[in-house]
């Protein structure tokens, strides 16, 4: 709602510091979780609970780090200030590369899996997650509001 049509310009009209792909500017509100219910509400076979306790496993316990992430990490690395909600899931303790096969687990994206999980889609738009979201948002300069979110 906050969104116009010049928020990436600078004063002569061009895109200023590549905001319109980076930055909180270039997020929106993601439809995923309300189209991933919705089509499992018309055309699931597994129940909700099911369906989403293999991801929260997986935040939950972790998987090992593959050698495919080490140049993700690595960019992370040489860019922490610029990524650091990034950095802060993917680089151990915010500061430090894993290495291939060390374990690597997400317990707040668990935390958020089982909100989902127990409440459907408004375990995402509404409550503690939409909270944490327009709060982050506020916070730090971005422009997602409760109303976006549905909180």
């Amino acid at each position: 709602m906050a969104a116009s049509k010049d928020m990436f310009l600078d004063e002569n009209g061009k895109i200023k510091d590549n905001s319109n792909h980076e930055g909180l500017l270039s997020v929106g509100v993601l439809g995923t979780v309300a189209g991933l219910f919705l089509a499992h509400q018309k055309f699931g076979n597994l129940s909700w609970k099911q369906l989403l306790e293999p991801a929260i496993n997986l935040a939950e316990n972790g998987f090992p780090f593959s050698r495919s992430m080490i140049s993700f990490s690595e960019m992370l690395l040489n860019n922490k200030e610029k990524y650091f909600s990034t950095a802060n899931v993917f680089l151990k303790k915010g500061t430090k590369a894993y290495q291939p096969e060390e374990i690597l687990k997400q317990p707040d994206l668990a935390k958020t899996l089982k909100r989902i999980q127990k409440e459907g889609a408004a375990g995402f738009y509404q409550g503690k997650t939409a909270k944490f979201i327009v709060d982050y948002m506020k916070e730090n300069g971005g422009i997602i509001t409760g109303k976006a979110v549905g909180h």
